[in-house]
């Protein structure tokens, strides 16, 4: 028992530097955005003979430097994460049984249905583990005066008539886990927040409030989903999502970092940037204006959504950030291509780093940050002509 103990808070101590060690990547990643875009601009509007064409070129070489220190971070927090292999679930699920067993009081009644034939999960089986005792102790702690949790496993599918568990999930298998207790509940408030990092609703002192954010990072890891919903008669539950191991990975565009050489530019498309942080917003914006396209910006997934629901200025192309407050990139690409599903897109993020699989079946490439103004343009270029008929090399305007 004490082993086991130790091996989980050991796996706490990792998940916590991990998920800080990210969290600062992904900061790096917006500000290097602005840096190197705004250096690519004036790299192509300086003339070749100017003085300053070679401080700003090592200006360039330095932040791509600054963007390779940044990806190591990316690296050092996978590292922290650790490998994907296909485990049995019904076996990550009985040694979290075991140790919650010892840990809980004799007026908590634990219940467990697990049923044969569960198709092997992708995961570290470690961090899952850790992750369903994360949630029984959060049941347990709900019920100070006793009560009924369960855990309910099941092997479900999904695709056709049956939606996936979460805007941007990809059809197919699945081990869906409910780990339901009957305690004090959550509103709608907490409920929303309850994955977030350092939340907590217990009293200060009492709890760091990582628990729950570790559940979400390990199920994220996966290509899951984890989301808690109420319960009428008391209580709440939470469910797990975890793909089956022979759900095809979404691939990541590999990048290699270095001063761009050559730009391909636009013809006037219309390009709606979707991201939060403002700062990184107006430097897409003037990337992209400066090679040739017509830039509109939206800060949040529901004001992109009703630029496009006016129709008063057509789109050629979606350019989104994955991770934003409230509604995120996944799913704001997910509800506008219910209306337009031929719609071209990218969406990017700060957290591409190994092994980075975003949950997203919607054929859109994912541009990591920062982004240089190279490596952007190609994949600007890639989308819009592959969602034209007979689109394709037409589009190459290089410089």
């Amino acid at each position: 028992m004490r082993g086991a103990l130790a091996a989980l808070l050991r796996n706490r101590r990792a998940e916590t530097v991990g998920r800080l060690a990210g969290g600062i990547a992904h900061e790096l990643n917006n500000l290097l955005t602005v840096v190197i875009g705004a250096l690519d601009v004036f790299a192509i509007e300086l003339p070749p003979e100017s003085s300053f064409r070679g401080p700003l070129e090592a200006a360039q070489e330095a932040a791509v430097r600054a963007a390779e220190v940044a990806r190591r971070v990316l690296l050092y927090a996978a590292e922290r994460r650790a490998g994907t292999a296909p485990g049995d679930p019904a076996a990550i699920v009985g040694a979290a049984v075991e140790l919650l067993r010892r840990g809980l009081p004799r007026n908590i009644r634990l219940e467990v249905r697990v049923p044969d034939g569960l198709p092997p999960v992708r995961g570290d089986a470690g961090r899952l583990e850790a992750a369903l005792v994360d949630l029984g102790i959060n049941a347990r702690d709900a019920m100070p005066d006793g009560g009924e949790l369960s855990i309910v496993v099941e092997d479900v599918s999904y695709g056709g008539a049956s939606a996936p568990p979460s805007p941007g999930a990809r059809p197919g298998r699945y081990v869906r886990i409910a780990v339901r207790d009957g305690g004090c509940g959550m509103d709608a408030a907490t409920a929303a927040r309850a994955f977030e990092p350092f939340f907590t609703t217990r009293p200060p002192g009492d709890a760091a409030g990582l628990g729950l954010s570790a559940v979400r990072d390990a199920v994220d890891a996966c290509g899951g989903r984890v989301d808690v919903r109420p319960v009428a008669s008391g209580g709440c539950e939470f469910i797990v999502h975890l793909p089956a191991a022979e759900i095809a990975a979404a691939a990541t565009v590999p990048r290699d970092f270095a001063v761009p050489r050559e730009v391909v530019r636009g013809r006037g498309e219309a390009v709606l940037v979707v991201d939060d942080d403002a700062d990184v917003l107006r430097a897409t914006e003037r990337m992209l204006a400066a090679i040739g396209y017509r830039v509109l910006t939206a800060d949040s997934g529901p004001g992109a959504l009703a630029l496009i629901a006016r129709g008063d200025q057509p789109i050629d192309l979606l350019l989104l950030d994955i991770v934003m407050p409230g509604m995120g990139g996944l799913a704001t690409l997910r509800r506008v291509r219910e209306r337009n599903p031929g719609l071209p897109a990218l969406l990017m993020t700060g957290f591409a780093g190994r092994d980075f699989v975003p949950p997203v079946d919607l054929g859109a490439e994912i541009v990591p940050k920062p982004l240089d103004l190279g490596a952007l343009s190609a994949a600007v270029r890639r989308a819009i002509d592959g969602g034209r008929p007979g689109g394709g090399a037409q589009g190459a305007g290089k410089i």
